[in-house]
């Protein structure tokens, strides 16, 4: 059965296939991408003006269902596939492919791509000379309280005297003038972040799983735009550290976040969506692919 990788410009066919068959100097990357499980191999298919990059796995449909129930199986798996995907990605446009089950024949795998052409065409077209980056702003653990941070209200008086009352208004209005100084570097770091980026998706907030998240982006950012994103970490580092908080940059990725072709409207009103509920969530104070069945 087949895994598909990621999808190539039919143009990119050859580099592919030097980067898998022929590596070596003069080609990129210059050492063997490992297989993605033992006893796999490489197939590059073509399809009109595109070719897939798939893996070919000696499992059949009820071993790979099989492997997949098993948690760390499928996580080796899925970074497996991810690690093919990073390897390539600084040297050839290649738009990827979720990791979502497999096909029993590469004429499965073809006739799905065919009956997805413009949309793969278009997807490349959208990431073609760029890649995906993560910009994290999130509390830094252990960090000392900036000065706008809560402080303790006065423990001389009782609850309900003058002072406590004094204090506990000092309090939350210390709190506010925190939540609102971070409210607008998170701001101020999506307007960069946009200024020097193709695309910008927001991706995370706060949530149960990371309540020290305070933003994420995924950044589309041509190849040739990787020192803006170090000058804005330059800019933006200390700003984040003077509050509290600590950025990180990260990447390159295979651009998931950009995979499908751009829906202008939708974007914008999830965008407007998720900046509201995180916004909404300071005020009251981010991989990787599924793995599922198996298709013909």
């Amino acid at each position: 059965m087949l895994i598909l990788h990621g999808v190539v410009a039919g143009a990119d066919r050859a580099r592919l296939e030097a980067a898998l068959f022929e590596p070596g100097p003069g080609v990129a990357p210059a050492a063997p991408i490992a297989p993605i499980a033992p006893g796999a191999r490489w197939r590059v298919l073509e399809v009109g003006a595109l070719a897939l990059l798939a893996s070919e796995i000696p499992y059949d449909p009820a071993a790979f269902a099989q492997l997949l129930e098993t948690e760390e199986a499928a996580s080796a798996l899925a970074a497996a596939h991810n690690r093919v995907l990073s390897t390539l990605i600084s040297h050839i446009d290649l738009l990827p492919a979720r990791l979502a089950g497999g096909f029993e024949s590469a004429e499965g795998l073809v006739a799905d791509a065919a009956s997805r052409q413009d949309g793969l065409l278009a997807g490349l077209a959208r990431i073609a000379g760029a890649a995906e980056y993560t910009v994290r702003l999130s509390a830094r653990s252990g960090a000392r309280a900036p000065a706008t941070a809560d402080a303790a209200p006065p423990s001389s008086e009782a609850p309900g005297g003058r002072g406590y009352l004094q204090g506990r208004l000092s309090q939350r209005r210390r709190g506010a003038q925190r939540r609102q100084a971070v409210q607008e570097l998170g701001d101020a770091l999506q307007r960069a972040a946009a200024a020097i980026s193709r695309e910008v998706v927001f991706s995370h907030g706060p949530t149960d799983r990371r309540p020290e998240l305070r933003l994420e982006l995924a950044l589309l950012l041509a190849r040739a735009a990787e020192p803006r994103l170090a000058a804005l970490g330059a800019e933006f580092g200390p700003l984040a550290d003077r509050a509290g908080l600590e950025l990180t940059l990260i990447g390159p990725w295979a651009p998931f976040s950009f995979a499908d072709a751009p829906d202008p409207q939708a974007e914008a009103a999830a965008h407007s969506a998720e900046e509201a509920a995180l916004k909404a969530e300071i005020g009251a104070m981010g991989a990787p692919a599924a793995v599922a069945g198996v298709r013909r």
